[in-house]
């Protein structure tokens, strides 16, 4: 604590005034306390056939875990073994206070739909959120003042075997444990697996021999690994969706909130169908994750990549309507995004990113990918868009990627007049969908012309990259050159 207080003084002395950061954190946790308690006595009391109120209670709890994880993470130096730490204080301040006010405006979006516009838990959930969004705010102010710095080494979160085991030597010999429907492991499921796994270890890896598990996973402890023997043979597979009385969010079949998690080799996929509705396949909000050479597959939500910051390398993502959505800072790599034909013969939108505040330093970056349509979908002649914006300041990025023909000239969509606060732009991109002869006029969207233009969309600049990526033990680019890609 000690620490962070000394970094804030001094940052604040920087800026030329006075910090009261450290004091709004402390009071937003008491308040989110409170307002925690408040909600699940409420949700004790909500009748039998609410069902909205029901859902919207239950989301908001959950919302408040891991803003309470978040908020943690900000007012103290914290374990290292649980802590997403980077080294470099204030740019994770700064991500974990944009992931906690994501969360407490989710859970208002929910009880508002829910028809819970005032009373006490409203008035609670205000104070809480502006204490939290006051925090962010000069926070953000500091990180703009002094830019971004390289941290020198990175932390030491992956030990070195590990990075051997990414790399394909004895993968099932270096695994802690083993998942096999077979009986050939220790375990037949993963969720066993996870149970059985420590709260804090420097990384603890579970690999998962070929099969399609039909199984909810859940994980949130720090520092786990798990592998599979392929994106085609490893699969984790689940049907629920909205309209099945799950919200968006607890449709996912893989849920992800443990820090520093890395998923390798395998399929999460949601079946429900194209005309379920919302289905999410994976939701994470996990900070420093690493998906690599993993088939994210669904149709609308298909990824909710919800907050913090996250990394996907080589993955296969699948989908119809706005379906890689949420506020988190997240670079997809090397990735295939493939578009589905969706219900009624309508368009297809890859992205709906949720950045409802200028100060989150929140967005979306596609680098190297390849955006094209799904076998189905050529012959329908239906037009994918690149995203619309979900909020206010919605934030995406295509760059150097290939576009293929379904990418309609305007190339994005608006969605309630917000085009001209969102921040949508692309970079060097090729491909017969990449031409910016008829692309919208928004005074949001924006033509990157000069490589310093795009450099805030890199891993190294978006999601910290420098500072953990390298320790990761998978293929990455920091920045814009084509040939270390």
């Amino acid at each position: 604590m000690e620490l962070l207080i000394c970094l804030l003084f001094f940052l604040s002395l920087v800026a030329g005034r006075p910090s009261h950061t450290t004091w709004r954190l402390f009071s937003a946790r008491d308040e989110l306390q409170r307002l925690t308690s408040l909600v699940g006595d409420a949700q004790n009391s909500v009748p039998d056939d609410d069902r909205h109120l029901s859902t919207a209670s239950g989301e908001c709890l959950g919302l408040f875990r891991l803003a309470e994880d978040a908020l943690r993470w900000s007012v103290s130096d914290g374990d290292p073994k649980t802590t997403p730490s980077t080294g470099d204080h204030l740019s994770d301040l700064h991500s974990w206070l944009t992931a906690a006010a994501g969360y407490l405006i989710d859970c208002k979006d929910g009880l508002n739909l829910a028809g819970v516009h005032g009373g006490g838990i409203a008035r609670r959930l205000h104070r809480t959120s502006s204490l939290v969004t006051s925090a962010l705010r000069e926070v953000a102010s500091l990180s703009a003042a002094r830019g971004r710095r390289l941290v020198q080494g990175f932390p030491d979160w992956v030990p070195a075997d590990h990075l051997r085991l990414i790399m394909g030597d004895d993968l099932i010999i270096k695994a802690d444990v083993v998942v096999a429907q077979d009986n050939t492991g220790n375990y037949t499921t993963l969720g066993d697996a996870l149970a059985a796994a420590p709260e804090k270890a420097d990384r603890y890896v579970i690999y998962v021999k070929k099969g399609v598990y039909k199984e909810y996973v859940e994980v949130r402890k720090p520092n786990l690994t798990i592998m599979g023997e392929g994106m085609n043979e490893t699969i984790f597979s689940g049907d629920r969706n909205n309209a099945t009385g799950n919200g968006t969010g607890a449709s996912a079949t893989f849920t992800v909130s443990g820090p520093r998690f890395i998923t390798i080799n395998l399929a999460i996929e949601n079946t429900a169908g194209p005309k379920a509705g919302p289905a999410v396949a994976l939701r994470s909000d996990s900070d420093l994750s690493v998906y690599y050479r993993c088939r994210i597959s669904g149709y609308q939500d298909t990824l909710f990549a919800s907050s913090n910051r996250q990394f996907y390398r080589e993955c296969r993502i699948f989908g119809t309507v706005d379906y890689i959505f949420g506020n988190a800072a997240a670079v997809f790599q090397r990735c295939d995004i493939l578009s589905r034909l969706p219900p009624h013969g309508n368009a297809d939108t890859i992205t709906a990113q949720s950045r409802e505040l200028k100060d989150q330093n929140s967005g979306y970056s596609f680098q190297f990918c390849n955006v094209s349509a799904d076998e189905d979908l050529p012959a329908a002649g239906v037009d994918t868009f690149l995203g619309r914006p979900w909020r206010n300041y919605s934030r995406v990025v295509f760059m150097q990627s290939y576009l293929d023909s379904s990418i309609p000239p305007a190339g994005w969509l608006d969605w309630d007049g917000r085009g001209s606060t969102a921040d949508y732009g692309e970079f060097e991109n090729y491909g017969p969908g990449s031409s910016l002869a008829g692309r919208v006029n928004w005074t949001g969207y924006h033509i990157l012309n000069k490589p310093a233009e795009a450099a805030p969309f890199t891993a190294h600049e978006l999601i910290n990259g420098d500072s953990w990526l390298p320790s990761a033990g998978v293929p990455y680019t920091l920045d814009l050159n084509v040939t270390n890609s």
